[in-house]
């Protein structure tokens, strides 16, 4: 009789095991999935321009593609202009509640080398779960904005080729 008490005490022993290693797990996936937002953002191509994406005033990445076209300075230019890739980039927020997101532009003039400030931002409000497709696109001649789009637009940008993804952001 004591061969089998053994057994039914090693038996209980892994299944003890098993269960606390799957309630663990269980609970690490919970902690990490729960009150977490997803927000995309997309630019166009940027010419000469530094993009830079702020999260309640302070800076949280650089926004902008691989270098599509490099000229050199001639004639009038005194700065090389430089083309940079359209791109995306998926982040991943913990906190909920309102959030205030802007960019800032930073648009060099390849013939006097005059930098022009453009700045654009929108209030969203991050809940468990949500996401949110996030365009940066012209307002007026000088000016930026972030506009909000539909998913079926969104998911055409994030199937479109042409658009770089970027290395994805989570907030620590």
């Amino acid at each position: 009789m004591r061969p089998t008490r053994i057994r039914d005490n090693k038996m209980l022993f892994k299944r003890f095991c098993i269960v606390t290693l799957v309630v663990l797990l269980g609970l690490n996936f919970a902690s990490t999935a729960y009150g977490q937002s997803t927000v995309y953002f997309f630019t166009g191509k940027l010419a000469n321009s530094t993009c830079t994406i702020k999260l309640n005033g302070k800076d949280i990445f650089d926004l902008r593609g691989p270098v599509q076209k490099k000229i050199s300075p001639t004639g009038p230019m005194i700065s090389p202009f430089y083309l940079y890739k359209a791109c995306k980039k998926k982040c991943v927020f913990k906190e909920e509640g309102k959030a205030l997101f802007s960019v800032d532009i930073q648009f060099t003039d390849i013939t006097s080398g005059k930098i022009t400030n453009r700045a654009g931002e929108i209030q969203l409000n991050l809940a468990e779960g949500s996401v949110h497709y996030l365009r940066i696109a012209p307002k007026g001649l000088n000016d930026v904005q972030f506009k909000e789009i539909t998913f079926k637009e969104a998911d055409k940008l994030l199937k479109n080729k042409k658009c770089i993804s970027l290395p994805e952001y989570i907030e620590e």
